[in-house]
């Protein structure tokens, strides 16, 4: 891959060939099943899935004086885990109206491990190392023995105390991605064709940054 320069004919290479790189290889392994009972009334899915990528692909920064700016890499391996249930129940089943509640839960949780010592954590599209000082801000991260992403930055070890200066530790605060769904929904179905449908989502057990509140921070500006 490589780039042309704006407004010259000078042909700049980019990303640096890498011969020993492997393929990725990912497997899947799912377990499901379906149940109507009732007449048809009542209706229960099930899926359980365990998903395993190895030899996972980065393109990460080289050094200047090699004359391009990345490279890919292999740096480990990533599992995604989790459950899927629905369940749909007719509630009135009749000529002239046709009432349905539905509901879903599913669950996901990952983790990457294997990692290359060299890449223990990947901020952004670069590999680092945890080195940035206290009180620096929060950045998407992975490492090993921790959900992909995750948060890694500074955070207050003495939140409760007044009057104190904050003394802050660099570390994984959560994951980026929620590790759960759900959702509710209802239908009626009316006599003439015409439908009705309502629908409720919801997802959790992720961490949502603050980008003012955690940039004020860094700066010492918040709270005042």
């Amino acid at each position: 891959e490589a780039m042309t320069a704006p407004r010259s004919r000078v042909f700049l290479p980019a990303v640096q060939g890498a011969p020993t790189i492997l393929q990725e290889r990912a497997r899947e392994v799912q377990l499901a099943f379906e149940s109507s009972m009732l007449h048809g009334r009542l209706a229960l899915e099930y899926t359980y899935y365990d998903q395993r990528t190895s030899n996972v692909l980065a393109v990460v920064g080289v050094p200047g004086p090699s004359g391009f700016y990345q490279a890919p890499e292999n740096f480990g391996t990533i599992t995604n885990r989790g459950h899927e249930l629905l369940a749909n129940v007719t509630v009135v089943r009749t000529a002239a109206v046709r009432w349905q509640l539905g509901a879903r839960w599913s669950t996901n949780h990952s983790e990457a491990s294997d990692l290359d010592p060299r890449y223990a954590v990947i901020l952004g599209s670069s590999p680092n190392l945890p080195g940035a000082g206290p009180g620096s801000p929060l950045a998407p991260a992975i490492a090993d023995g921790f959900p992909v992403s995750s948060y890694y930055g500074s955070e207050a070890v003495n939140p409760g105390q007044v009057g104190v200066p904050p003394v802050y530790e660099n570390g994984f605060i959560g994951p980026v991605y929620p590790t759960f769904a759900y959702g509710l929904s209802t239908r009626l179905t009316l006599a003439g064709g015409l439908v009705l449908d309502l629908l409720g989502e919801g997802q959790g057990g992720n961490f949502l940054l603050d980008g003012t509140a955690a940039a004020g921070a860094w700066l010492g500006t918040w709270p005042e």
